[in-house]
């Protein structure tokens, strides 16, 4: 479980902060996060990891333990994958040569079962991988060390689209319904089935933070020719009007449309669609 208490983070020599007053908590499941560029998405993560330190360390816990004190038993069961991220050896099965020890639960079944799916080798050199595939192979041996809380910043770039469909496919299989699962992308299609809950950054806050469920409980997305007079915000594409209405004057359930929740929560229209959220 991690538990996120009143945080507010600047980084050195800024007074701006990049997170302000951000309180939530977060279970086992897959989530997204979602912000705008610069709204403190990597930030948030990387202050879950224990790459970057809260102060106080208390405002950012993972099973009651400050993750700004980068205790083995915490660290040992996160880990945290972003467009930064190198692997320092030259290869897969070096990794888990010298890296996996860290980490209990690490699955050699689970690593060969992901890198086949990518059409990978797990001897080849790291370095003589494309972009794409360094990607491929460092997400299978981040979904190899099956830690309790796995953080992945952008996972799909650098994927094609039939890497994408089996990078949803492996998340599916080997995410452990345990495990807390954190994933923050602008493609939100491309693993929009696997999502469990949603948490909103905008201008360094955390505007919303609710599980699908509760969401279409409360509002449906709809599209239409004609505006609906009950539209909570409204967004014109190819000539239809997307729109999010209370859930009780749409006539039918729907799926959350991520991007056009994002839009209205940037929007004028925000206070009102998270007074119904939030109700």
């Amino acid at each position: 479980m991690i538990k996120i208490t009143d945080l507010t983070y600047c980084y050195n020599n800024s007074r701006a902060e990049a997170l302000s007053h951000v309180d939530t908590t977060i279970g086992p499941g897959i989530h997204l996060l979602l912000g705008e560029n610069g709204a403190g998405k990597t930030t948030l993560l990387s202050l879950i990891g224990g790459w970057l330190k809260a102060r106080p360390a208390t405002a950012v816990e993972i099973d009651g333990i400050p993750t700004a004190n980068r205790e083995p038993s915490v660290m040992s069961q996160t880990f945290m994958l972003t467009d930064d991220t190198v692997f320092p050896f030259n290869s897969i099965r070096q990794m888990v040569e010298y890296h996996t020890p860290f980490y209990p639960g690490f699955s050699w079944e689970t690593l060969t079962e992901c890198m086949k799916a990518f059409g990978l080798s797990i001897d080849q050199r790291i370095d003589t991988y494309s972009l794409g595939n360094r990607k491929k192979a460092m997400l299978s041996y981040a979904l190899a060390l099956h830690t309790d809380v796995l953080l992945l910043d952008e996972p799909t770039n650098g994927l094609d689209i039939t890497s994408r469909h089996t990078l949803l496919e492996l998340m599916a299989r080997f995410c452990d319904p345990e495990q807390t699962v954190i994933v923050s992308t602008h493609t939100v299609m491309d693993l929009k089935n696997l999502f469990e809950s949603v948490l909103v950054l905008a201008g360094s806050r955390l505007v919303l933070s609710s599980s699908i469920a509760d969401i279409e409980s409360k509002v449906a997305f709809i599209a239409a020719n004609e505006p609906h007079p009950q539209a909570l915000y409204t967004l014109t594409s190819l000539g239809r009007l997307e729109m999010i209405v209370p859930a009780a004057v749409a006539g039918r359930p729907s799926q959350v449309d991520f991007t056009l929740l994002f839009n209205a929560l940037q929007s004028p229209s925000r206070a009102e669609l998270l007074r119904i959220l939030n109700s």
